[in-house]
């Protein structure tokens, strides 16, 4: 009768016990550090992960320490987008993430133009006058 008891309870313990042992990792992991090309690091750097294939992207941003870390990522093909102000865009193409692997990925930006646009938008918006030198002053309520 004991021994029967202990086999059973052994069994209900390796029953239980199997689907947590069962639950494999289904992701991978993309990190590395963004520099600019004096080798400083740059922190609050875009990071954008798009995968086509099954329709995702992901963003995040580098740290103080200019590190990122795309986690999660369903295993397949990654184009990985870098943006941070007054630096160029920097893009690397099919990035292979496989499931239970990290693979890395360091980027150097390129110093690049810093641009501006000011869009103005309204009904109330003053228009200027270009046809001839007479001014035109107008009251708006």
């Amino acid at each position: 009768m004991l021994r029967t008891t202990c086999i059973l309870f052994c069994t209900l313990l390796a029953a239980l016990c199997v689907p947590f042992g069962a639950h494999a990792q289904d992701s991978g992991s993309v990190t590395g550090t963004v520099r600019d090309t004096s080798g400083a690091v740059v922190p609050n750097a875009e990071v954008k992960f798009t995968s086509s294939a099954i329709g995702m992207t992901r963003t995040t941003t580098t740290n103080d320490d200019g590190d990122y870390l795309g986690g999660a990522l369903p295993p397949g093909s990654y184009d990985l987008t870098v943006t941070a102000k007054g630096f160029k865009a920097y893009q690397a193409k099919k990035i292979i993430v496989r499931v239970a692997e990290k693979a890395r990925v360091d980027v150097t930006l390129q110093v690049g133009e810093m641009t501006e646009n000011v869009v103005v938008e309204g009904s109330n918006v003053a228009q200027v006058e270009t046809q001839s030198s007479r001014t035109v002053w107008r009251r708006y309520r």
